[in-house]
């Protein structure tokens, strides 16, 4: 099993490529992977009230612009919008992309 951090660094990566290549990820994610996204996916609901996709459905297209989902993240930070899991400080958009990786 990989690391959480290196798991992280992986989905963060995955994150900007569309949703065809993340289909590839699949094979990479083992089971304890799949746990972990399931258990941010479900902080995340429990936390805000709402699922992680129709948060970023409320953003707009515009979060389809790397550039814009970047500074988006910069923006929650500087907001003190973060979201804590695992020991892991993310940002309120950053977390809700991440967890949107468990529906593909």
């Amino acid at each position: 099993m990989t690391s959480r951090r290196s798991f992280l660094k992986t989905v963060l990566a995955a994150s900007s490529l569309s949703v065809t290549k993340c289909f590839g990820l699949e094979s990479t994610v083992g089971s304890g992977d799949l746990h972990f996204l399931t258990s941010l996916y479900k902080s995340w609901m429990n936390h805000y009230g709402q699922t992680p996709e129709s948060y970023l459905a409320s953003l707009g297209n515009e979060i389809k612009d790397p550039s814009f989902y970047k500074s988006k993240i910069k923006h929650d930070f500087l907001t003190d919008d973060v979201f804590e899991f695992d020991g892991v400080i993310l940002s309120k958009t950053e977390a809700a992309g991440i967890s949107t990786l468990l529906t593909l």
